[in-house]
């Protein structure tokens, strides 16, 4: 006789399904907002290891497999390069420099795996955070509209503990694809040249924090201090060139850390900034304006200098149309007796 089996579905199984459906069906593709000029792409990847060489390539052939794109690596120092660098002083896991021309396209990029993270992850990680700035490098955008396993352009390696998918999804190879195969329709004369560029930072965030308490937990220093002054200058790695902004805060009152830090100066960096007409940016970092009263989730980093935590999310600004209210870009608007409750202190 022959036996029909009917699935079992208990009420968490069900709900699991249900939230699965919900994050495929209402996912938005990721945004894309540059493209190089040819959808055939050589990949200059030199790490001086063999093992990053490889998650490179790895994540290389996955775009090269899964988007309509040509995409392969090679040895040989080109526009598009990829490497690694240990930087302590820093939230981020990955990075990628994008210099992009008037009319929106990419005329050469560099992407980078912050290896004082990237060095104790397991490979699929490492994979993770190079697939997602490489996907960077191409012209994608963070995907803020999906949980980890939809997109690999999620901006947060790990959010509460899972961690974000190793390979491109639909939402991300889809806009690619459409973008690209606009190529064929542009004449050529009006790809446009070298002229007019600029420099976008994108970012591969290790952690993400859910509220205030949470990055206060993570905070070496909590201040509500006044922008004095900043100053931008020119660095140069090999052929390539970046841009650091120092900002001079006088502090007014500390939250967490070292208490006699207050009416002091501190100085906070920034990967931002314009030098002689030559301008980096990220949507993600806003620069700090003469006289901006702000509060400053910190972390110390090198030369006794700080840094905010993943970019704007370390940052509370004073709110314009209320003085005595501050607003955060994910987490909304706070008064300082809400800030000052936040704050866990060990």
């Amino acid at each position: 006789m022959l036996k029909v089996l009917k699935p079992v579905i208990t009420s968490g199984t069900f709900l699991l399904i249900l939230t699965t459906v919900s994050n495929a069906a209402f996912a938005a593709d990721t945004p894309i907002n540059g493209s190089w000029r040819s959808d055939s792409l050589k990949i200059s990847v030199s790490t001086g290891d063999s093992t990053y060489d490889q998650i490179y390539t790895d994540a290389l052939n996955q775009w090269d497999r899964l988007s309509n794109l040509s995409i392969s690596s090679t040895s040989k120092l080109g526009k598009f390069y990829a490497g690694t660098v240990y930087k302590t002083g820093a939230s981020y896991d990955g990075i990628c420099y994008t210099r992009k021309n008037s009319r929106g396209y990419i005329v050469s990029a560099e992407v980078f795996l912050n290896t004082s993270f990237t060095d104790s992850y397991p490979s699929g990680r490492k994979l993770g955070v190079a697939t997602h700035e490489i996907g960077h490098g191409l012209g994608l955008k963070h995907n803020n509209t999906v949980t980890q396993q939809f997109s690999v352009m999620v901006p947060e390696t790990v959010v509460d503990r899972q961690e974000r998918t190793s390979s491109p999804q639909s939402v991300d190879t889809k806009p690619l694809n459409a973008r690209y195969k606009l190529l064929y329709n542009v004449p050529q004369e009006y790809l446009g040249d070298e002229l007019d560029v600029e420099t976008e930072i994108d970012y591969s965030w290790a952690n993400t924090y859910d509220d205030l308490t949470e990055l206060s937990e993570e905070a070496d220093l909590v201040v509500k201090a006044k922008v004095v002054k900043n100053k931008s200058k020119l660095t140069n790695e090999e052929d390539r060139k970046y841009v650091l902004t120092s900002t001079t805060f006088k502090v007014k009152d500390v939250l967490k850390g070292n208490k006699a830090l207050k009416n002091e100066e501190i100085m906070v960096n920034q990967d931002i900034g314009e030098v002689n007409g030559y301008r980096v940016y990220s949507d993600e970092v806003a620069e700090f304006t003469a006289k901006q009263e702000i509060y400053l989730y910190l972390k110390e980093g090198e030369s006794g200098n700080y840094y905010t935590i993943n970019g704007d999310q370390g940052v509370l600004f004073e709110n314009k149309k209320n003085s005595e209210e501050y607003s955060h870009v994910s987490f909304g608007i706070f008064d300082e007796e809400d800030i000052e409750k936040s704050i866990k202190v060990d």
